[in-house]
């Protein structure tokens, strides 16, 4: 619509082409053919050489390139359309000059204009997306027989005494306690989509996410938790695979 509207109103071929019968429609005619070139780069090609034209694998160079061969095209068919409906005295190169300039004013600038607004379009709405805020973070629950759901990143440790077992979590800035009769094997089942909980120990089961430290008193591994003041024991059996779980998952 816009090469159309240009054309008639400015008339880049002089006053010859003002003065012919019916110069609207032979000057929008133009326009026609370059809408054509326009759906051949941007519609058909894209359609035929899906691989090349993949937007997974677009980039720079192949848009350049892209509004290059478009360029050259529209100057070809434009000064195609000259000789045949203005005046066969566009064959000289002076006026393929003028054809260049012409294609670039009226048939590329706006699809370059088209696309810088995209392009800036497309940074403000991811900086639009940056700038909101983070999601709520999921909570992940830990329901006790009793029915008192603990968060999983309040839970300090779990200790396992015979059938019974003790969860040591935070609460209200303290160190509460539940207890529950379960075996230690059907804790790790239940654990086991939370990789933070690791085994230092037979009867312990940690949230890494709270080791304070760890510390070697008389020979033994011990670990400090955050706002707990007892260490908890790291067996022997655990402490390479525990000591190598820290190595990868802690800065």
């Amino acid at each position: 619509m816009y090469v159309l509207l240009s054309l008639n109103f400015q008339h880049p071929f002089g006053e010859y082409t003002s003065n012919m019968p019916h110069h609207h429609c032979i000057l929008s005619c133009f326009g026609c053919v370059f809408a054509l070139m326009f759906l051949l780069f941007y519609v058909v090609l894209p359609r035929i050489f899906k691989h090349y034209f993949d937007k997974n694998n677009w980039t720079l160079n192949k848009e350049l390139c892209n509004l290059i061969l478009l360029y050259l095209a529209s100057c070809l068919t434009n000064w195609a359309c000259v000789l045949l409906t203005v005046s066969p005295d566009y064959d000289t190169l002076t006026y393929f000059a003028r054809i260049l300039s012409f294609t670039f004013t009226f048939n590329l600038l706006p699809v370059i204009v088209v696309m810088l607004i995209q392009l800036v379009l497309s940074m403000v709405q991811k900086f639009v997306i940056t700038k909101q805020t983070e999601p709520v973070k999921s909570i992940d629950w830990f329901y006790c027989a009793n029915g008192r759901a603990i968060d999983m990143d309040d839970i300090l440790f779990f200790f396992q005494n015979r059938n019974y077992q003790s969860i040591y979590y935070v609460s209200d800035e303290n160190i509460a306690e539940e207890k529950e009769r379960r075996s230690m094997k059907t804790l790790l089942e239940m654990m086991d989509a939370y990789p933070q909980f690791k085994s230092c120990h037979a009867s312990y089961l940690v949230n890494t996410d709270k080791i304070e430290c760890s510390v070697t008193e008389c020979g033994e591994k011990k670990l400090k938790l955050i706002g707990y003041d007892k260490k908890l024991n790291v067996s022997y059996k655990h402490r390479h695979d525990f000591d190598q779980y820290l190595l990868n998952n802690r800065k």
